[in-house]
């Protein structure tokens, strides 16, 4: 394959896998208002940029949050140090993740010179997705899906300092919200 088809192929919007997180993180949402619970944060983990896969959902309730750590950004804000976790909320969309990555990895030949890090196609292989995923929680969070003025959303990758997650914080939060958590994780 060209670059040219290459990037082609990487300038398509990609529909099929926007209309299915948009669904699952529906259902995952309608089943927590089910049994009653009440989130402030919600987040999607990805995975690895070098590896993105199984789609993880997160979420926070004031209640998780340690009464010592109640006024803390950190607790408050780091998914990591969340509660609540649903790896299985996400087969479909991860089957189409799965099935992209595999077309890509058909479309595209590495240069196996640094085999550790990722190359200019890779990454924009990854950001496609990552795209994807924030312009379906985006779409979700204008639908008034993913909480009032007052909660947290974001695409988190764990020990990561990717853009995507800053640029998540600021597109799915109040301008209040995405300044506490710059000054949080980013300063």
């Amino acid at each position: 394959m060209t670059n040219t088809e290459l990037q082609t192929w990487l300038d398509r919007d990609d529909f099929e896998l926007l209309d299915a997180i948009k669904s699952e993180i529906r259902t995952h949402i309608a089943k927590l208002h089910a049994h009653s619970t009440q989130f402030y944060g919600y987040a999607l983990l990805p995975g690895e940029l070098e590896a993105i896969c199984d789609l993880v959902a997160a979420f926070n309730c004031e209640s998780d949050i340690a009464p010592e750590h109640i006024a803390s950004s950190y607790y408050r804000y780091s998914v990591d140090e969340w509660a609540n976790y649903a790896h299985s909320e996400f087969p479909r969309s991860s089957a189409i993740i799965d099935s992209r990555n595999a077309q890509f990895k058909k479309l595209h030949r590495k240069d196996n010179s640094n085999e550790y890090l990722l190359d200019d196609w890779e990454v924009a292989h990854a950001n496609k997705l990552l795209t994807t995923i924030l312009t379906a929680m985006i779409e979700l969070r204008h639908d008034g899906l993913l909480g009032g003025e007052k909660s947290f959303a974001i695409i988190w990758i764990s020990d990561s300092d990717h853009s995507i997650m800053s640029q998540s914080a600021k597109a799915l939060n109040s301008d209040a919200i995405y300044k506490t958590y710059i000054q949080e994780f980013c300063d």
